[in-house]
Parts: structure tokens; sequence; C-alpha cells
């Protein structure tokens, strides 16, 4: 009877640790690199709340930031008659994305916000399948701005894609791109995948 009194105990104990008052949030926001799973420090982690099934809020309700873990506490009594959510944002990060649920009544919970960082990819084109002091080569982006017009004698030639229109890729994410170069009239189409490097330029060569 005593071990049955004390395994009644425990069970009660383990479940009262794992719940709370359903008025309440006591969560852990984790915000990371993508892939990399390393933390990103002071982070923004926006609290929104929202009405009960829309899936996202829409009312800014607090602003907190992560600590050097990457981690950001949020734990007080809420509304129960709306879900709350939380949305990173971090300075060289891509700042879209998903808002994430924050459980009520839920001891501990824990949920991960994961970022994309910046990454550029830079163009380098140089005229030599044959050349000519006089070759005019031409280069056009799928971004619209991103249009490129050089000719002389020294035609060697490097510069971001698309950094007209500010264009920046995720990082460690693969991507397919595509160019349409231009020599002398005569149009080539060039496709190239690429993985960019978080926080850094990656350098593809197209010779012509």
């Amino acid at each position: 009877m005593k071990g049955k009194i004390v395994l009644i105990f425990i069970l009660l104990a383990i479940a009262s640790c794992k719940k709370i008052s359903n008025s309440k949030i006591d969560a852990k926001i984790y915000v990371k690199q993508y892939k990399t799973e390393e933390p990103i420090v002071n982070s923004e982690v926006q609290i929104f709340r929202g009405k009960p099934g829309t899936g996202f809020g829409t009312e800014l309700v607090e602003t907190i930031y992560t600590n050097t873990e990457g981690i950001a506490s949020y734990k007080t009594s809420v509304d129960k008659d709306f879900d709350y959510y939380a949305f990173a944002k971090a300075d060289n990060y891509f700042n879209d994305g998903d808002q994430v649920i924050l459980e009520r009544g839920k001891r501990h919970f824990k949920t991960t916000i994961y970022k994309y960082a910046n990454s550029y990819v830079k163009i380098h084109i140089k005229n030599a399948n044959p050349y000519n002091q006089y070759d005019l080569i031409q280069f056009s982006s799928a971004c619209l701005s991103g249009h490129y017009q050089f000719q002389g004698s020294n035609i060697d030639t490097t510069f971001l894609w698309c950094d007209v229109c500010g264009c920046s890729w995720y990082g460690s994410y693969p991507y397919q791109g595509a160019g349409l170069v231009t020599k002398n009239g005569i149009e080539v189409g060039n496709f190239f995948s690429f993985t960019p490097i978080p926080f850094d330029t990656l350098t593809i060569n197209i010779n012509y």
C-alpha cells in the first residue's frame, strides 16, 4: 500500500512539472543559423498574439532579445483567448519567414527559429574565346535592372550579380541562377548552380 502511495505521488509530481495554467506561457525560444545550428546572439524576438486558428499573430505585445546562447525566454501570464507567436529578426540575416507558436500551459516549452545568412554571388566575365579588342559583351540576368554592357581593349569584368536591385542569397542553401550573355550579337544562355557562402561572396567565372 505504501508503495502505491509513493508511485501516485511521483506521477502527480511529474504531471505538475509538465503542466501549468492555460493562461501562462513558459517558453525558451532558440534562434539559430540555418544548417550550422550556430546560436544568433542579440537577435530581436517579437512576440505577437492572434485569433485562434489563424496560424499567426497580428498584434505585437512584447520585444525580447536572445542571450549569448541564442536563447530568448518568455515567461508570463497571457490572455487565454489568443494564441501567441514568436518572430525573430537579426542583422545580416534574411528577416522574412514564419512565426512559431508558443504553447500555453506547458512548462519549459522550447521552440527554434532558423535564420538564413546573407550571401552574395559575384559574376566574373572574361573575354577569351576568341579575343578581339573591339568585342562587345552584354550580360542580362533575371533581375530586370541587372543589365551590363562592356566594350574595349581590356574586357575582364567582375561585378555583383543583380547588385543594382540588391539581390542576395540564402547562405548554405543550394540555388540555380541563369543569365544571358551576348558576344558580338551571338546570344548564349548560361545556367549555373551554386551554394552561397554565409556572410561571404562566391565568385562564378564565365569565359567568352
